[in-house]
């Protein structure tokens, strides 16, 4: 569901509270923006996903939390490191596009016996990676996540015309809500207002 911190009191200041907040700051460097918050129920195996170099022109953060205790065999995270770097060639292609083929079999394997790094998590545990870094879940019955998503704000036109494209491209990421646009918090509207600068339409929550 997006958005989703909005449409819950506690929530909807997580994006505010200093641990996420100085996350954003610290990573993406002041005046950072928005791209969306979600929350997620996930069920069964996610396939392996990344973007191809999409996010290094202007970066991006996910910051990600799980409300279930998670380990390689019940559905933890899975990473492939280094996957986030641009090469070419990309030997990696066939798992950027999620692929829900039950014959799939990237480089002769089933998907979750692709090498990679589970990572454990207990519920207060908090990940952080960027859309480039192929990612996915296998195993398990329920996964309770939640993520918010920042991008660098953006100094250059052509990276003011990559945050239009993606914009375009969206269906809610990039759409402040009304409730952050009159925010009682500074540092809240001070993330979503350069959107509505960009002309980039509000949704209702």
């Amino acid at each position: 569901m997006q958005p989703f911190f909005e449409r819950r009191p506690f929530l909807s200041q997580l994006v505010n509270d200093d641990r996420v907040y100085a996350l954003g700051e610290g990573l993406v460097g002041p005046d950072f923006l928005l791209d969306g918050t979600e929350g997620n129920y996930y069920v069964g195996d996610t396939p392996w996903h990344g973007s191809v170099g999409q996010y290094t022109l202007l970066q991006e953060i996910k910051i990600v939390f799980y409300l279930d205790t998670l380990t390689r065999e019940n559905g933890a995270l899975r990473v492939i490191p280094g996957s986030h770097l641009p090469v070419d060639p990309d030997h990696m292609t066939e798992l950027r596009s999620r692929n829900n083929d039950p014959e799939f079999r990237p480089f002769g394997l089933h998907p979750n016996k692709i090498p990679s790094v589970a990572i454990d998590t207990e519920p207060g545990d908090v990940m952080i990676f960027t859309e480039d870094l192929i990612h996915g879940a296998f195993g398990g019955t329920k996964r309770r996540h939640l993520a918010v998503s920042f991008f660098k704000r953006p100094q250059t036109e052509e990276e003011h015309a990559f945050l239009r494209q993606q914009y375009e491209q969206a269906h809610f990421s990039l759409h402040p809500s009304e409730s952050y646009v009159n925010s009682d918090h500074p540092r809240v509207r001070r993330m979503v207002a350069p959107l509505l600068e960009l002309g980039f339409e509000p949704g209702k929550i």
